[in-house]
């Protein structure tokens, strides 16, 4: 009896952390996916500065002439 209630009491712990794994996998992909959104913001963002800094130099360059 004592060991039913000890696998009974084991077996809940277990479904209980089961759930909270589950919790934090979901969470943790949330995280995932924000961080590529943000990841793809910021290349983006570079790209645009990139192609700045180059009609930058050129309309520099043709101001000196």
């Amino acid at each position: 009896m004592k060991a039913d209630k000890y696998i009974a009491d084991r077996e809940s712990k277990l479904q209980e952390l089961q759930e909270e794994c589950n919790k934090m996998a979901l969470e943790y992909g949330k995280f995932d996916i924000k961080f590529q959104e943000e990841r793809d913001r910021g290349d983006k963002l570079l790209l645009e500065l990139q192609n700045m800094e180059e009609q930058h130099k050129f309309l520099k360059s043709l101001s000196h002439k």
